[in-house]
């Protein structure tokens, strides 16, 4: 149980810092406050671990038509849902967010690759 604990706090924290960084870079992203960072990183989160699996699900013919790029626009809705519930953090539209989902799947895996625990999976 410590580890889910533990893992769900680094992607909380990931997801709020690797927001802020994107909203720095694109100009479609404004989010405003330590507080609005720490609230959108814990609502991407939440909603990328409830509703994000669902929606994967229902769009699995598209994301095989389009061999899995289909999934930026599920993180791009994540996104934008976010913006909806958290306050200070605004999505100037779509494309913005799509952009956004992207530049946090790039650092987002550039970051896991570098504190995954390759002694776990050892055989």
């Amino acid at each position: 149980m410590f580890w889910d604990r533990k893992s769900f706090l680094f992607r909380w924290v990931l997801n709020a810092v690797l927001l802020y960084i994107v909203a720095g870079i694109l100009g479609g992203l404004s989010i405003t406050g330590f507080w609005a960072v720490i609230a959108a990183g814990l609502v991407l989160g939440l909603a990328n671990a409830i509703i994000r699996p669902f929606l994967i699900i229902i769009s699995l013919p598209l994301n095989v038509l389009t061999l899995g790029l289909f999934t930026f626009v599920v993180n791009a809705l994540m996104i934008m849902l976010t913006a909806r519930i958290v306050q200070n953090f605004q999505v100037a539209g779509f494309w913005p967010a799509v952009w956004a989902a992207i530049l946090m799947a790039i650092f987002g895996g550039i970051i896991s690759g570098l504190v995954y625990d390759r002694r776990e999976y050892r055989a």
